[in-house]
């Protein structure tokens, strides 16, 4: 079983049954260990809350509970910071990409939109990139 990071637009496209969710949810309802940063429930469940309401949100945290749990270390965080700085992203992009190289797992590759381009442009060090109606993640 590998372990694998999917960025917050691919649990939101998921969540929402995007055209593209497909590519997410062979990460997400596969074999696949999922890891999920803390700044990737922070931003699904704002999403959530703000767009669909408390109770849907409160069904896609318990959803994202169900991965490997990935803290902000200070490590991580200066390193979100170099990175941010670098490549000019979004504190919340900087930072899932930083814990991705910090903890050595793959960060699954974003289709094309906006906010997703971070991997595109950005590779995460010490990490290969696998490519690659959803109310619900693995059991």
């Amino acid at each position: 079983m590998s372990r694998v990071i999917v960025d917050s637009c691919g649990w939101l496209a998921y969540f929402s049954d995007e055209g593209h969710a497909d590519k997410f949810a062979p990460h997400i309802e596969g074999d696949d260990a999922v890891v999920v940063p803390a700044i990737v429930e922070y931003e699904v469940y704002r999403w959530a809350l703000r767009d669909l309401g408390e109770d849907r949100a409160l069904q896609y945290a318990a959803v994202l509970s169900r991965g490997v749990a990935a803290p902000v270390t200070a490590e991580a965080a200066r390193r979100a910071a170099e990175l941010g700085h670098q490549h000019t992203l979004a504190a919340c992009d900087a930072m899932i990409l930083a814990i991705a190289e910090h903890i050595g797992v793959p960060l699954v590759p974003p289709v094309s939109r906006v906010k997703c381009a971070v991997t595109d442009r950005v590779p995460v060090r010490g990490a290969g990139q696998p490519t690659g109606s959803h109310t619900s993640g693995r059991t």
